[in-house]
């Protein structure tokens, strides 16, 4: 996966910018040996509103969506009922990262994991326009505005206050999770 291997955008300390078209290229070839030509060709920069969007996209596929539509299709092929989702909602922190070099871009982490690994900004963008690192979901799924990150050192706790949407979006997500549940 792409932790520590992902192009970076250069606002969280100590990352550098590789969010160029080298970048891109060079982390791809680093991931995927001989076949980064080929990968990129079906991922390519002009499709995705950044580098990192790009990488992490085939990265995704890869790794995550692909394998699990496989696993829901033959479950479903053999006669069981199968649920799959999809979450794309970027909330960005209210408050300011330490280590942020550029104060327009970053306006906190916590809410989602990419901004502290430096692969979105932490603000509302093209970038992350229907943007949801891997988990963003659970504190939609429960409710919860506050609590750790899931990244950050243990006692790392995050506030993360919805909006009137997102408190709408938390209540709809809660009844479709406690739905199946049933």
């Amino acid at each position: 996966a792409f932790y520590g291997v992902a192009p970076t955008l250069g606002l969280v300390g100590p990352d550098s910018n590789t969010s160029t078209p080298d970048g891109y290229a060079a982390k791809m070839r680093a991931v995927w040996g001989v076949d980064a030509d080929k990968i990129m060709q079906q991922y390519p920069l002009d499709e995705y509103p950044s580098v990192p969007a790009a990488f992490l996209q085939a990265d995704a596929d890869a790794y995550v969506i692909c394998p699990s539509r496989r696993v829901a299709k033959y479950a479903a092929s053999a006669g069981k009922n199968v649920w799959v989702s999809e979450f794309a909602h970027f909330q960005p922190s209210p408050s300011f990262p330490q280590g942020c070099s550029d104060p327009h871009g970053c306006t906190g982490w916590g809410c989602d994991n990419g901004v502290e690994l430096d692969v979105v900004p932490g603000n509302h963008s093209t970038s992350t326009r229907l943007w949801a690192s891997h988990g963003a979901d659970y504190h939609f799924i429960f409710g919860t505005e506050r609590g750790p990150d899931g990244l950050g050192p243990p006692n790392n706790v995050s506030a993360c206050p919805f909006d009137t949407g997102e408190a709408r979006l938390s209540d709809v997500m809660m009844a479709y999770w406690a739905s199946f549940a049933r």
